[in-house]
């Protein structure tokens, strides 16, 4: 074994790599060698020539050489029977079949492999081979005919929270990955790390890489190496023997760094990471680690069989990190497969023949949806929690105070809070019953034949032990009330006060029951009664807003006439004669506010809304809808006056798929109506709330979207959370004194994380890690739980909410926001209209469940489906119809109101969106608008704002998801310095205000790289200009993706595509697929719309013609600019 390559990695990868560059043999025919010592040079007998033919009966070959041999020996008598061509025909076909032998030998050798591994999984010791920015390659040492596509690792699989860090170590590049999980103990402050402080600080802890590595000191080895060659098997034992007391002496004892001081990466490390800290106090729920790899570095995996085009291959299933850190490959790659299940059904554009029809059809979609945004959140682990296993399924509990204090939450709307409004059951009740659908991913640690000695390392590189793994979705989640007994911690007066020492207190727990999805067998030994494992559950939940959606379309049988009839497709019930005759007394075209007259189709549109229970607007960029769409508040608040009975407030919800497109509306009717007596409010979601009066505790996501939601300044003084804090309600001053509390308790953790920072650089200058561990316990402080005061705040905030909502006569907020409990309660019959603006942004189902909650008596959907559609995560779920709005199912099959006026653009940017778009039918309010336009001097044709500036750079994908972008985000360094040009130009030169001008981009990662640019730039501005400008402030209002420029408008839009090629590598026929994966979103013609709408006075496109012209409309686009002498390119654009 000491002498064996493939169980010393650096060895077996030189192996490896020795026989990846020989050339397979084959049969060549000497006649037609040109260089016959080099051709025909055997290379690993290494001679030349080389031929087999002793075996002529199970070789053809071998008989043909005989009879060669035959001729040659007989001389002149024998003539040869074979010409030189028929020998090197012979020599070619032999080897084609030979080839083609060891192909299905080595196939079937996979097949067997993939058999042996299909009952159970094998955790094994891979060596580290090659890694880069996007993922690492490993060598599976032992394991043969791996197909190297399952030997590659995606960094995109691993859930990372920044992008991978390569840099040179002495001789060697070391990559450093960084996570943020939230990993748990069952028992709560249990704690083996040598510094458990550290990564729930928001201090990074680095996690030992060589765990499973055994360090020999080089004398050692060398005499171990020369009693080996010399089989002196007394020295060896000798040897041995010292090795194992060591071990157990030094290896095993955490605190000594005796073997670990020799090798860099492995200072300053710990074994294992956890999110709980010794105290019980989490001030983060994320555990900030990191772990470096190196090439020969040994990583535990476990490979399970996958079927791979009828096949069964070896994939890897699981990357061991340490025992805490375990990361399931499975669910990560194909989250639809292992979670939920492909649906096959298309939903319809018409008709649905009955509820049940819909449901059947629409639930397993969303089903695969969900399941693939759930795998991308933060997922919470949860370690040594016993479960009971049976046949199909099992169950575990967990203790509510347990998951209250983690942030982790089972709750479902039930059915009587979504139907009739009623408030959600109390803390005080005996038992409660929650139907979950949340999916769970079960990581069983399995021994057998577990050798003696150190757990964490690993001697051998196939092991008995393997971790069984298992996917699972919660079935129903039972709160149930426990006796417990606890020491009384009274004092001895209290004691005999109560007469007794011990007394009963009652717990919450959550029983969680679970159904094992298909992926699940059973091993036979977890069937059996007696084995009680301790499993790590990650908890795969579901969003708030996907569990509302899911709970509320299941209410569907049971909703208004209104909601199955715009479910269904089916006839729509007409108003009542009173709502019509009162519609009818309404002037929509009066003067409103600081608004202009209606035209033609707004009118039109505002009369439709008024007399019908349900309506579309269908607004092309720039035609006003946004403006008809509050122009349409007003006068269904003058209708719901007029209807007004017996005092009782009638309410109007207006709603959007995102913040920033309902932030926009409110304030744009505050500024046209600021006479208006309407009351009005703003509500939030909680997690946006939480950023003005954050609550300890809670998990802050670290996607890119949650981090840039933030309340709107403008809108203060209509805010729902600011309002229930105001002098005049009746519970604002209890709730002032919980955010004192909080921030109170914010500033101790602040002091806390300091003291902790402060002992760490102690503790390094004195290289005691145990003196670390021990002044933390002094230092941090007794816990100071402040659950009860946490649980009493979020009653306070949904009664305050509650009670405050239902004085207000229009409420502001996202489509999620209005199918919140409190919301619902708030609204419960109150509401006579619902408004749904950029409807086509909103999936048909997100639509349907704020339609099926609010219960309206009127819809009307605002939208424009030609611009941007539903974001949806599974493609197969797209394809099914997911992807199709409810706005655009309607606006195919009915009639609805098309505004054709649009006064935002100049006529000439307005012209080819028009064509490509709407069929011409989209035209410039005012024929001398123009006029209004300034020209600029850099426009190649006076009279024709808009440019194509051609670059060829080169394009720079994301390997993994970070807060700069998504996986596979584009990024362009030409095209970013070519935007910043243009930018320097406009400002500067043409005096063109820099709010005015927006710079856009389809891709995240372009943004982010010009907004780095921007601030630099901007901050060079600063230090020369009077008036500074706020950089960030700037470069955020700016610089936006075209999904979150939708609905806005600059004077001047610079573009820029991002997406590149060199010129020999753009297909001259391209297909579907290769368009796809080479221009991505650039193709998606709702984003081009966009984009090409959103500037009034100018724009600016920057990218690839070369390229670009692969996509149709790009190409029309491009030509027509050519034809215009608009297409120039970058270094000749602009001038200086």
């Amino acid at each position: 074994m000491i002498g064996t390559d493939e169980l010393h990695p650096l060895q077996c990868l030189a192996l490896e790599e020795w026989k990846d560059f020989q050339e397979n043999a084959e049969y060549r025919c000497h006649g037609h060698m040109k260089e016959p010592n080099r051709e025909g040079f055997h290379f690993s007998l290494g001679m030349y020539p080389y031929v087999h033919f002793t075996s002529p009966i199970r070789r053809y070959t071998d008989l043909i050489v005989n009879r060669l041999v035959h001729v040659v020996l007989k001389g002149p008598v024998e003539i040869c029977k074979y010409s030189t061509d028929e020998v090197q025909e012979l020599c070619l076909h032999v080897t084609e079949v030979s080839r083609q032998a060891r192909t299905y030998q080595n196939s079937c050798q996979t097949l067997l492999t993939g058999h042996r591994f299909l009952s159970k999984a094998y955790l094994i010791n891979a060596f580290v081979k090659e890694f880069s920015e996007s993922k690492i390659i490993f060598s599976y040492p032992t394991i043969k005919n791996v197909p190297s596509k399952y030997k590659e690792i995606p960094l995109s699989l691993l859930h990372t929270s920044s992008a991978a860090s390569i840099k040179k170590s002495y001789d060697k590049n070391i990559m450093t990955l960084t996570w943020k999980r939230r990993i748990y103990h069952r028992n709560g402050t249990k704690s083996v790390m040598n510094n458990p402080y550290l990564g729930n600080f928001g201090l990074l802890k680095k996690v030992n890489p060589h765990i499973r590595s055994e360090f020999v000191q080089i004398m050692k080895w060398r005499d171990l190496l020369k009693a080996s060659m010399e089989d002196n098997w007394e020295r060896i034992c000798e040897i041995m023997t010292e090795m194992e007391g060591r071990e157990e002496t030094e290896y095993m004892r955490i605190e000594n760094k005796l073997v670990w001081t020799y090798v860099e990466e492995c200072i300053n490390t710990d074994f294992d990471v956890s999110s709980e800290t010794p105290d019980g106090d989490l001030m983060h729920q994320c555990c900030h680690h990191s772990v470096s790899f190196d090439r020969g570095q040994i990583v535990s995996i476990q490979l399970s069989s996958v079927v791979d085009r009828g096949s069964l291959i070896l994939s890897p299933q699981l990357i061991n990190i340490s025992q805490n850190s375990r990361l399931c490959l499975q669910h990560m790659q194909d989250p639809v497969q292992f979670l939920s299940r492909y649906s096959t059904v298309r939903t319809k554009s018409d008709k649905y023949n009955n509820v049940s029809e819909y449901l059947q059809i629409w639930l397993p979609i969303l089903e695969m949806e969900f399941a693939s945004r759930a795998v991308v959140e933060d997922s919470p682990t949860i370690n040594a929690v016993p479960v009971h296993f049976y046949e199909k399924g099992g169950e575990f509990e967990l203790r509510k105070w347990f998951c209250e204090e983690r942030d982790i939450d089972f709750f479902m709307m039930p059915s009587t809070l979504i139907l009739n409004g009623k408030e959600i059951k109390e803390e005080d009740e005996e038992a409660e019953e929650i139907e979950n659908t949340d999916f769970i991913c079960i990581k069983c640690d399995m021994p057998e034949g577990r050798t003696p000695g150190n757990s964490i390392r690993s001697d051998t590189l196939n092991q008995g032990d393997y971790i069984w793994v298992g996917h699972a979705q919660i079935r129903k989640v039972n709160i149930m009330k426990k006796e417990r007994r606890i020491e009384s911690e009274k004092s001895k007066e209290s004691q005999n006060e109560e007469s007794q020492e011990n007394k009963k207190q009652w717990t919450k727990t959550y029983h969680i029951q679970f159904d094992l999805l298909e992926d699940g067998r059973l091993p036979l030994q977890m069937r059996q009664q007696s084995f009680e494992p301790k499993c790590c559950i990650e908890l795969i939940q579901k969003s708030t807003s996907d569990k509302r959606i899911e709970a509320i379309l299941k209410c569907l049988p049971d909703a208004i006439p209104l909601a199955k009839a715009i479910a269904l497709g089916t006839k729509i019930q007409k108003l009542s004669e009173d709502h019509i005759s009162a519609a009818e007394k309404i002037n929509v075209n009066k003067p409103m506010g600081n608004l202009q007259r209606n035209n033609t189709r707004q009118r039109e549109a505002l009369e439709k809304a008024l007399r019908k229970s349900f309506s579309l607007i269908h607004g092309p960029p720039g035609t006003g809808k946004t403006t008809t769409g509050i122009k349409l508040i007003n006068v269904f608040h003058e209708l719901n006056m007029a209807l007004e009975v017996d005092g009782k407030q009638k309410q109007i919800i207006f709603c959007g798929q995102s913040n920033k497109s309902v932030d926009l509306v409110a304030k744009m009717f505050r500024r046209k109506f600021p006479a208006s007596e309407l009351r009005l409010a703003r509500l939030y979601g909680t997690s946006i709330e939480n950023q003005d009066y954050p609550v300890p505790g809670r998990h802050i996501s670290e996607s890119s979207s949650a981090k840039s939601s933030k309340p709107d300044p403008e809108l203060s003084d209509i805010s729902m959370h600011k309002l229930i804090r105001g002098s005049e309600t009746e519970l604002s001053e209890a709730i002032k004194g919980y955010d004192r509390k909080f921030k109170d308790h914010f500033k101790a953790q602040e002091r806390k994380k300091e003291n902790v920072k402060e002992i760490l650089m102690c503790a390094q200058k004195q290289k005691k890690k145990k003196f670390f561990t021990e002044m933390c316990n002094k230092r941090s402080g007794k816990k100071v739980s402040i659950l009860q005061d946490i649980r009493a705040y979020n009653k306070l905030i949904t009664k305050a909410t509650i009670k405050e909502l239902q004085n207000f006569d229009v409420i502001f907020c996202t489509t999620s926001v209005a199918t919140s409990p409190r919301c619902l309660q708030a609204v419960h019959g109150r509401v006579s209209q619902l408004i749904i603006d950029e409807c086509g942004m909103c999936t048909e189902t997100e639509s349907m469940a704020t339609i099926i909650a609010t219960k309206p008596k009127q819809v009307v959907l605002i939208g424009d489906h030609k611009q941007l559609q539903p974001f949806v995560t599974c493609r197969e779920a797209g394809d099914l119809g997911l992807e199709k709005s409810l706005f655009e199912r309607y606006a195919k099959k009915s009639a609805f109101t098309f505004l054709n006026l649009q006064y935002r653009m100049h006529p000439e940017i307005c012209k080819l969106p028009s064509r490509l778009f709407y069929e011409n039918k989209l035209q410039t309010g005012n024929p001398d608008s123009s006029s209004k336009y300034q020209a600029l001097s850099l426009w190649p044709k006076k009279d024709v704002p808009h440019i194509f500036i051609h670059v060829e750079g080169e394009e720079e994908l994301m390997a993994v998801t970070t807060e700069k972008g998504n996986v596979k985000s584009c990024s362009n360094k030409a095209e970013v310095k070519q935007v910043m040009k243009l930018f320097r130009k406009l400002w500067e030169k043409e005096n063109v205000n820099p709010n005015d001008i927006n710079l856009m981009s389809q891709y995240n990662a372009q943004c982010s790289a010009i907004r780095e640019a921007l601030g630099k730039e901007l901050a060079f501005y600063n230090s020369k200009m009077p008036t500074p400008i706020d950089v960030d402030k700037f470069v955020n209002s700016n610089v936006n993706t075209v999904v979150g420029s939708q609905g806005a408008e600059w004077d001047y839009v610079v573009f820029t595509t991002a997406r590149s090629l060199p010129q020999y590598r753009i297909e001259p026929i391209p297909t579907r697929g290769w368009k796809t994966e080479n221009l991505g979103f650039t193709t998606d013609e709702h984003q081009i719309n966009v984009a090409l709408t959103r500037a009034k006075k100018g724009l600016f496109i920057v990218g690839n013609k070369n390229l670009l012209i692969c996509d149709n409309n790009w190409k029309e686009l491009i030509g027509e600019y050519d034809k215009e002498g608009c297409v120039v390119n970058c270094d000749d654009f602009p001038l200086n």
